[in-house]
């Protein structure tokens, strides 16, 4: 998971050096619904959930209630 490799001081330090460029920026890195108030915290414009939404490992098929939770996890309507 990212957020065992880089804390998040160091997520918001890059995310405010991008925010200078008026690009807009994303988050990945095995992340699951344990992660959704960390990410709701950064507020980046994406995060990739692939792995968080697969059944198995993120070769397998997606689980549509895994895709449910994170939603919900991040009150996205």
């Amino acid at each position: 998971n990212l957020f065992d490799v880089v804390n998040i001081e160091k997520i918001n330090e890059v995310f405010k050096k991008i925010d200078s460029f008026n690009l807009p920026y994303g988050i990945a890195g095995s992340l699951d619904k344990s992660n959704s108030k960390v990410i709701k915290e950064i507020r980046p414009f994406w995060a990739g959930y692939r792995g968080g939404v697969c059944y198995e490992d993120r070769e397998g098929d997606l689980s549509e209630n895994k895709i449910r939770l994170i939603k919900k996890s991040l009150k996205i309507v």
